[in-house]
């Protein structure tokens, strides 16, 4: 996609790689149906700068949904996002904030590198900077995020850097780029939020599992929280140090 003049609100595309970069912006006319970008049955998107927003009206429209449209991992979406793309969801006079980025279906994975994502505000309730949900899988490596995350029906949502949780909801940390993150993730049935080791960076959130004549670089325990309506946690330690002393070694 060229630079230039706003496109409208590029409906279902199947099979489809989409790239975004600067001086794109890519919107949803007011009131509409459709997000501004609707992804699925195998597409991708590569967004390394532009600017996506969902429509303004009544409810709120999301900016971009990459779906896998299919029940199989085959037709699963794939999507990279880096610094200087902004997406945005749609406000509402009327209701709900359109969400930024939503990642749906089996196998769909996204990966963040950077970049802004900004729920929309609502009259009602404000829209999620990121929406993941059935079975679908979202990588956080950086980027700035305004509204909170969901994850939802087995749906991951994957913090690469140093973080830690308070009151099952409200995370903070810091990414490996030194870019820092404090939101709130609601986990509905079965989310998972994990918290993966970057080798590269030393964190002071946690003791390490390593003997202390180890220079370890990660903390442990890392975690997955699972939520199955009674905020169950799941520690995956014996994982996590394997991946430590393997780096080490």
């Amino acid at each position: 996609m060229k630079p230039g003049q706003p496109r409208m609100g590029l409906k279902e595309q199947n099979g489809t790689h989409l790239v975004i970069k600067e001086g794109c912006t890519i919107s949803s006319p007011p009131d509409s149906d459709w997000p501004a970008i609707r992804l699925s049955v195998g597409s991708t998107i590569n967004a390394t700068g532009g600017i996506v927003t969902g429509s303004n009206g009544v409810q709120g429209g999301d900016a971009i949904q990459l779906n896998n449209g299919q029940s199989s991992t085959e037709t699963a979406g794939y999507g990279e996002f880096y610094d200087g793309v902004k997406i945005v969801g749609g406000n509402a006079t009327d209701g709900t904030g359109g969400d930024a980025l939503v990642v749906h279906g089996f196998g769909t994975d996204a990966f963040i590198y950077g970049g802004q994502f900004i729920g929309g505000s609502g009259a009602k309730a404000d829209g999620s900077s990121i929406k993941v949900y059935n079975s679908a899988t979202v990588h956080i490596h950086g980027g700035s995020f305004q509204g909170d995350m969901l994850v939802d029906e087995n749906g991951m949502i994957a913090l690469h850097g140093c973080f830690s949780m308070k009151n099952n909801t409200f995370v903070t940390g810091i990414f490996a780029d030194d870019t820092e993150l404090s939101i709130n993730i609601i986990t509905g049935v079965n989310g998972i939020i994990y918290f993966a080791l970057v080798p590269e960076q030393e964190c002071d959130t946690a003791p390490s599992v390593a003997p202390t004549s180890y220079p370890t670089l990660s903390p442990q325990p890392t975690a997955i929280q699972s939520s199955d309506g009674n905020g169950m946690l799941t520690f995956y330690a014996l994982f996590n140090l394997i991946m430590t002393l393997t780096y080490l070694l």
